[in-house]
């Protein structure tokens, strides 16, 4: 994996920079030549993310009743009606009100 993109990085922001634990993980990843390594580094981090009240804030709501609608609508023609339920039931998890699967 190669990056294609730059972002210049200036010493004032570097210096607003605090040290985490994740940001060694976050290293490793990215020093890591194997695809399945950086995607376990990775995947660790987003872990612990997810336990992060901050992070949390910044996807809630991950989906609107709307969006969760549509997600239902395109699903119903390719996914059996268990698959179906266990999507409702994400949703209903998550917070967000799905009236019914569609038909």
């Amino acid at each position: 994996m190669t990056s294609k993109e730059g972002v210049p990085v200036s010493v004032e922001r570097l210096m607003q920079l605090r040290w985490n634990p994740l940001t060694d993980v976050f290293v490793e990843g990215m020093r890591s030549p194997e695809p399945k390594s950086k995607f376990l580094f990775w995947f660790v981090m987003l872990e612990e993310l997810e336990k992060c009240e901050e992070f949390t804030r910044l996807f809630s709501p991950l989906f609107t009743p709307a969006q969760a609608s549509t997600i239902l609508d395109i699903t119903s023609s390719v996914l059996d009606s268990g698959a179906q339920n266990r999507i409702q039931q994400f949703f209903k998890a998550l917070g967000v009100g799905v009236l019914c699967i569609p038909e």
